[in-house]
């Protein structure tokens, strides 16, 4: 007897590590969770949810990214290592770390448009988001941002308010 069908894959891992880590495969850690770990279960999962598009299923695949894989996106047009260089560079940088694994998430799911038809691939940005992904950052990112905080307030979501780009797709 088959289970319920699988339609929909929402990756959603977000990190921002505040120094270089390496996982047990050699890969620097921010991209390996934020988009190595997603790369490995889509590829799991694409099968199941081409097969239930085959029954009829709308299938789809939400990937989670953030406005950030722009600042990437300048850095490797300008000459910085490219994405399929996941060792911990030289000079690791918070935001280049975390910007670097959401543009490899943004360009994977235009690949996985680009190769199947019967899975629709949609990016996301929930936009400035109230969450705690600034936790274990370094103290002095952590103190601007606790001082920016009254006016982030007034330009950040809610975590519900969030998801709903999220849930929407």
């Amino acid at each position: 007897e088959r289970a319920l069908p699988l339609t929909t894959l929402v990756l959603n891992a977000g990190v921002m590590r505040p120094e270089p880590a390496i996982s047990a495969d050699g890969a620097e850690l921010t991209i390996a969770s934020n988009h190595l770990g997603h790369h490995a279960l889509a590829t799991l999962l694409v099968p199941e949810l081409e097969a239930s598009a085959r029954l009829g299923y709308d299938c789809r695949v939400v990937v989670v990214s953030s406005s950030l894989h722009r600042l990437a996106a300048r850095r490797v047009l300008g000459g910085a290592p490219p994405l399929t260089d996941f060792r911990p560079p030289l000079a690791f940088e918070l935001f280049d770390a975390y910007s670097r694994s959401k543009l490899a998430n943004v360009l994977w799911a235009q690949e996985l448009a680009r190769r199947t038809d019967a899975i629709s691939s949609i990016c996301v940005h929930p936009g400035l988001v109230a969450t705690h992904v600034t936790r274990y950052l370094p103290t002095l990112v952590r103190l601007g941002h606790a001082a920016a905080t009254p006016i982030m307030r007034l330009l950040q979501k809610s975590p519900d308010q969030g998801a709903r780009s999220t849930l929407h797709a």
